[in-house]
């Protein structure tokens, strides 16, 4: 009886450990209300990625911290070639109320139906996959152009988890196979491991090629995936720059191969005869993103530099 007690102590000690760790890193993300809220579904895995993204396709929302929306479809009913913008939080307009983000200003000045599919914490990785689905391209007329906004960041997530990393099952992961980007699926042993742990097992140590050649691989193959569906439709990427910024975004080579491969690469720091502090209090919501003033400023510029 002794033993079954110093058995059934050792593992009461650690559970109390783990779940404090748990608790301690998901109220430091999200704060303790939304963790409460949601953390049977966040160590549980309850919703694996594709249910997650068919929620967000059909327009549906749960009632979480990670609820899927997009932001709304402007001018549907123009006859006018479509515009559609991909992200992350600085494209989706986090912190923006609807009529200030990038896509709602575009679709004002153009009088163009534009589709925002950024997401908060999205980057490569979502770009990757949504290029993939083949319901992702089933409410979108083809779009002359796709616009996907980068920032430097794009690079860390994915090679490290943007949010806390339970949220493995919310969002897709790719890993280097064969020198093409295959999907990961988690084990079933991934719930129980600490983070630090789970860090470890899905961080990118095995791609053996630099950030700026994984960078490419992720915008080469979503453009194979596009011109499948869309092949009319022309790639742009956007280089947003943040404060202190270094790797791909300021690599001159990624970008010049990328426009060999048929990209529209616009570095915003370059834009005709315009330059401003990207960073500055005036131009940031939350001391962070992008605000509706500074697409005010730039907007115009890209879309002469685009012909629209």
């Amino acid at each position: 009886m002794k033993l079954i007690g110093v058995i059934i102590l050792n593992i009461l000690i650690i559970l109390t450990v783990f779940f404090s760790v748990e608790y301690y890193t998901a109220c430091n993300w999200g704060g303790k209300y939304n963790f409460i809220k949601n953390y049977k579904n966040i160590l549980l895995h309850s919703m694996d990625v594709d249910t997650y993204f068919d929620k967000m396709l059909n327009g549906e929302v749960l009632g979480n911290a990670f609820s899927p929306s997009f932001r709304k479809d402007q001018n549907t009913n123009s006859k006018l070639k479509p515009i559609l913008f991909m992200g992350c939080s600085f494209t989706y307009g986090d912190g923006l109320s609807e009529d200030e983000t990038v896509s709602a200003k575009t679709a004002k000045l153009t009088g163009r139906p534009v589709y925002n599919r950024a997401g908060k914490g999205f980057g490569l990785d979502q770009y990757l996959y949504l290029s993939k689905r083949n319901d992702f391209y089933t409410k979108i007329p083809e779009p002359e152009y796709i616009i996907y906004v980068y920032i430097y960041d794009h690079v860390n997530r994915i090679s490290k988890f943007k949010i806390h990393p339970l949220w493995l099952d919310f969002q897709p992961r790719y890993k280097l196979k064969n020198n093409k980007l295959v999907e990961m699926k988690p084990k079933f042993y991934d719930r129980f491991l600490f983070v630090e742990v789970f860090q470890y097992n899905y961080n990118y140590r095995t791609h053996k090629i630099t950030e700026n050649e994984l960078v490419e691989k992720y915008f080469t193959e979503a453009q194979t995936e596009f011109k499948k569906h869309w092949p009319n439709s022309k790639l742009v990427i956007l280089l947003y720059p943040l404060e202190h910024s270094k790797g791909p975004l300021d690599s001159s080579l990624i970008w010049n191969d990328l426009r060999e491969k048929g990209f529209t690469v616009i570095d915003l720091t370059e834009l005709e005869n315009y330059k401003l502090d990207f960073n500055a209090d005036e131009y940031v919501v939350d001391g962070y993103h992008p605000n509706g003033k500074i697409w005010d400023l730039i907007l115009p510029k890209i879309l002469k530099k685009l012909g629209i």
